[in-house]
């Protein structure tokens, strides 16, 4: 017991010890009793071996404090994302027959780290359907299901970029179905645009940029020939010209607005520029990885490109917009 108080003394603590062993060789050298040295020295002696434990015990009460906090940060995330649990979850929703073995297993996490697991969950659900580029009615049950189970709310949802990623899917598998979509609601105070009769915005896009293809031609060549005197103040010269058109064409940027989907046309709205496309004045769409391209009818219409936007989704949500317009 002895060498372990000793071991718990910290430097500090001994430093204090030295300054109590000086103070009591100062006291000795001094003149008086001989009794009245020894009692001075063993107080002081005491008095610092006191502080000393008494520092020493702050200090390791510190420093086990310290060290459990650093293990509960450490354990609790790594047993929140853990993959086991993650594909656990994975397993009951794809078999949609109850939850009570994850239920277990979660039970003793805090309500945010729970709904940080089934978040992480959800997140990988939703990639493997848009690598599969399609999402059945089951599908959107089994997904009602969990997070009916375990009390997740559409406020959460809408925060999370998986679930607008979901949405998007739901929405091309009720164009696909032949069902106008009606799943987002847009408030009509927030509509920048003048609608047509019986019309309503089914999606809309904030910070598209709109591009136009505009063309500039040029001519360019060289002229040859040559020039000589016939007679006295007659000159005779014969020249040509050579030359070819150049047409150069570049995607110009026009704007930065918001981007509308209706039933009826599509709407880009800026400052600087507004245009209504009705589907029927479309010839065809190109869809890229970050916006769409439209080819509009029309001698004097140039190719514009909404750039910006989820080039995917709006590629299959105009086109199948425009066959159910057509049917």
């Amino acid at each position: 017991m002895k060498n372990n108080i000793i071991r718990e003394i910290t430097v500090f603590g001994w430093v204090i010890i030295s300054i109590g062993v000086l103070l009591v060789v100062v006291g000795l050298s001094v003149e008086g009793s001989v009794s009245t040295k020894i009692i001075g020295s063993l107080i002081i002696l005491a008095v610092a071996f006191g502080c000393a434990l008494l520092i020493s015990k702050i200090h390791h009460a510190m420093q086990k404090r310290r060290k459990s906090k650093t293990m509960e940060s450490t354990t609790e995330p790594h047993f929140d994302i853990s993959n086991e649990l993650i594909d656990d979850i994975i397993c009951a929703f794809e078999r949609d027959e109850g939850y009570e073995a994850v239920d277990g297993k979660i039970g003793g996490l805090s309500e945010e780290s729970k709904k940080k697991a089934i978040f992480c969950a959800l997140e990988r659900i939703v990639d493997n359907y848009q690598e599969r580029g399609e999402v059945s009615d089951s599908d959107e049950n089994r997904f009602c299901n969990l997070t009916e189970h375990f009390k997740i709310q559409h406020t959460e949802l809408d925060n999370q970029p998986f679930y607008q990623e979901f949405v998007k899917l739901l929405v091309i598998n009720d164009l696909l179905k032949g069902v106008m979509p009606t799943r987002v609601k847009i408030p009509p105070e927030s509509v920048l645009i003048n609608l047509q009769k019986d019309e309503h915005v089914l999606w809309a896009f904030d910070n598209v940029k709109l591009y136009e293809l505009t063309k500039k031609v040029t001519r360019v060549g060289s002229a040859s020939g040559w020039s000589g005197r016939i007679l006295k103040g007659l000159y005779y010269r014969k020249s040509s010209f050579r030359g070819e058109t150049i047409v150069t064409q570049n995607m110009e940027y026009i704007a930065t607005g918001l981007a509308y989907i209706t039933d009826k046309n599509l709407y880009f709205n800026a400052a600087e520029r507004g245009m209504r496309i009705p589907y029927s004045k479309i010839v065809s769409y190109i869809p890229y990885e970050d916006g769409i391209g439209v080819l509009r009818d029309g001698i004097m219409a140039k190719p514009i490109c909404l750039k910006g936007i989820d080039g995917w989704f709006a590629y299959n949500f105009v086109k199948n917009i425009n066959n159910i317009k057509s049917e």
